[in-house]
């Protein structure tokens, strides 16, 4: 019985956390075998989102760039993530509402530029958490790794 329980709440906590990638433009890199990215920008267009968050998520993005061996520091393609909507409990409502206080969760847009400035990718990335469990870091980290999963899975369709 405490086996299943368990089951169940750690299935519960695993669902609580999600995203999603509305994939705009694909990204065209023209028979380009190889695909990398040497640059990475943040920008925050009118939300509440703080700078450490932001810079948390370029670091866990080139850091997940780097280990799926898509980051360079030669020349590259251009990832530009503006995030465009942030929302975040405090850690005294996530304590004391749990999932009644409301989700979790950023979204952007990620345009990826070739080296000439020609625009070969959009998409529209969203994670969120609704648990009470986790912070903005975890937000951060969840959404980096999402974001580098669409350039990851579209390196490997195209090369």
């Amino acid at each position: 019985m405490k086996k299943n329980l368990a089951i169940v709440l750690f299935s519960l906590i695993l669902s609580a956390c999600s995203s999603s990638t509305k994939i705009s433009q694909a990204i065209n890199t023209n028979g380009a075998k190889a695909q990398s990215y040497s640059n990475i920008e943040i920008s925050n267009s009118n939300t509440d989102a703080p700078d450490h968050f932001a810079q948390a998520v370029k670091s866990y993005l080139k850091l997940e760039l780097k280990n799926k061996a898509l980051f360079t520091e030669e020349s590259g393609n251009k990832v530009s993530v503006n995030i465009s909507d942030y929302r975040m409990r405090s850690g005294f409502t996530r304590a004391l509402f749990g999932v009644f206080a409301g989700k979790d969760g950023v979204d952007s847009e990620v345009v990826v530029t070739d080296v000439n400035g020609k625009v070969i990718g959009k998409s529209k990335v969203s994670s969120f958490n609704v648990m009470a469990i986790g912070d903005m870091q975890d937000i951060a980290r969840m959404h980096a790794e999402e974001i580098a999963e669409f350039l990851d899975n579209q390196a490997r369709n195209k090369g």
